[in-house]
């Protein structure tokens, strides 16, 4: 004889005064079927650094970030902050890290300034299938804010810009930074144009 599962999930959400999707599409003015198309994505990150054995430089730093992005079909739009903290003369620090991904293109931040850096950033994509002659499509854009962890200096921002493309076994990349520096580093523009081929 098969088993019947039951849940009491509808029930649950009744009794605690919880939105359908109805009634949240209702209050946004799109569909329920727009709702249920919404991807929401988060990172939740947290790591300290301490001074190792007979290291005479005494330092306790964290790093931590928070993301949070949502999709909904070719469209996605994120923000986020990262902070890893500096006490003045040492700040936390990572060797082996690629900086070019997360911290702007431009790559003024390649070694975590003695103040630490708080880093606000917010994306835009867009990636689609079949336009054109292309087999994909994607476009990408990010803002960056950057300011020290300690005393709040502001060290300046960055606009990201990215276009991609795919036809056959080639794949095309434009990709531009401009970072427009405030406290820290110099104003910089930097632009790159690469063709793939994938046998």
């Amino acid at each position: 004889m098969p088993k019947t599962i039951q849940n009491n999930i509808r029930r649950l959400r009744f009794d605690h005064n919880e939105l359908t999707q109805q009634e949240l599409a209702d209050r946004i003015g799109v569909t329920r079927q727009t709702v249920n198309a919404i991807e929401l994505a988060y990172l939740a990150s947290y790591a300290t650094q301490q001074e190792y054995a007979g290291n005479p430089l005494r330092y306790d730093e964290d790093f931590y970030v928070f993301e949070l992005i949502g999709t909904l079909r070719e469209v996605s739009l994120g923000t986020g902050i990262e902070t890893l903290d500096g006490d003045g003369v040492k700040a936390f620090a990572t060797p082996l890290a690629t900086f070019h991904k997360f911290l702007g293109w431009a790559d003024k931040f390649t070694v975590t300034p003695p103040n630490g850096l708080e880093h606000h950033y917010a994306t835009l994509g867009f990636a689609r299938k079949s336009v054109g002659v292309f087999d994909t499509l994607g476009a990408t854009l990010v803002y960056h804010r950057f300011e020290s962890s300690r005393l709040n200096v502001d060290y300046g921002s960055e606009i990201d810009l990215q276009l991609q493309a795919r036809w056959r076994q080639v794949n095309f990349l434009i990709k531009y930074a401009d970072y427009d520096a405030d406290a820290f580093a110099t104003d910089t523009r930097k632009y790159w144009l690469q063709v793939e081929y994938a046998l």
